[in-house]
């Protein structure tokens, strides 16, 4: 699993990787907008324009080639494993997600799921996703202009995910959770309007 809620993580089995085992701040950048991608090719140049922004070196092919290097021996032990991961394409890097689980992947199919079900099962679906959430999208990169438009992306899908999960709980007469969840999405959004009538509700 690699998380991006939070500051960024894998685990594959025994083996935990943290922000700083990935090679260096490079390295683990490029693998951050790699992973924000979701699957779709990065061209060098665009790559590094966000890990530089305005001011990339002479030669940012070249650095780039040599963080992607870093990264692939850092992610996993075995060389072609890594190459199937993070793929080279012609002017472009690519990482292959549909290779390993990413919890915004997860939370995203889990909310999915949740608009075609039940009350009983939309709840579990949304509170299963909520479970993903152990703090903002990619926090260890607070500045990083990349990062912050998918964090802004994904704080408006967790107060969403919350504020269902209360109307659910509500409609099931869990008067606790539904004001648990109306108060999450509360201090996502202090001035949203359903919370604090979905609040008041479940008082």
């Amino acid at each position: 699993m690699i998380r991006l809620f939070g500051p960024l993580s894998i685990e594959d089995g025994a083996r935990r990787l943290g922000p700083g085992d990935f090679g260096g701040t490079r390295p683990k950048q490029v693998l951050e907008i790699l992973l924000a991608a979701r699957g779709h090719r990065v061209p060098t140049d665009r790559l590094a324009e966000l890990v530089w922004a305005a001011e990339p070196p002479r030669n940012a092919a070249g650095s780039l080639q040599t963080f992607v290097s870093v990264l692939r021996r850092h992610l996993v032990t075995d060389r072609d494993r890594a190459r199937e991961l993070v793929v080279t394409e012609h002017e472009a890097y690519r990482f292959a997600n549909d290779l390993v689980e990413v919890d915004l992947d997860r939370f995203d199919g889990l909310l999915e799921r949740s608009s075609r079900e039940p009350t009983k099962q939309a709840r579990r679906s949304l509170e299963q996703a909520l479970a993903l959430v152990r703090g903002e999208v990619l926090e260890d990169e607070p500045y990083a202009l990349w990062a912050h438009d998918l964090r802004g992306s994904y704080q408006g899908r967790v107060l969403g995910a919350h504020l269902d999960a209360a109307d659910a709980a509500l409609a099931e007469l869990d008067f606790d959770a539904a004001l648990g969840h109306s108060e999450a999405a509360g201090a996502l959004d202090r001035f949203s309007e359903r919370a604090h009538r979905t609040a008041m509700l479940a008082l």
